[in-house]
């Protein structure tokens, strides 16, 4: 998938984390790897945890959970945002992610 993210400081508090940053080391490495599944992925459909069930998001805001009380607040980053015949998100054709806010619990 395609990242983007809301300010320099949560892509760089994301892509190049800093351990003093962050409430321990077992919520910076579960983010890692949902960022990591997310980078790897296709669609959100390919990712294996953290992902709602996307019957009831609405693609312009929505949460992904890393666990460890970390959540990213995220929404479709598509100009055209792909929809079904129904005008429902069109999951397996949103492919454009931008990550809104960082939240740690």
């Amino acid at each position: 998938m395609e990242l983007s993210f809301n300010g320099k400081t949560l892509r760089r508090q994301l892509l190049e984390p800093k351990a003093t940053e962050w409430s321990s080391d077992q919520a910076l490495e579960m983010t890692q790897a949902l960022i990591a599944d997310l980078l790897a992925a296709s669609t959100l459909l390919d990712v294996p945890v953290g992902v709602p069930d996307l019957s009831q998001v609405e693609p312009g805001n929505f949460e992904l959970s890393a666990g460890a009380g970390v959540t990213l607040r995220c929404s479709v980053s598509h100009a055209r945002p792909p929809l079904t015949a129904d005008g429902r998100p069109d999951w397996p054709h949103v492919h454009r992610l931008k990550v809104q806010s960082l939240e740690v619990r």
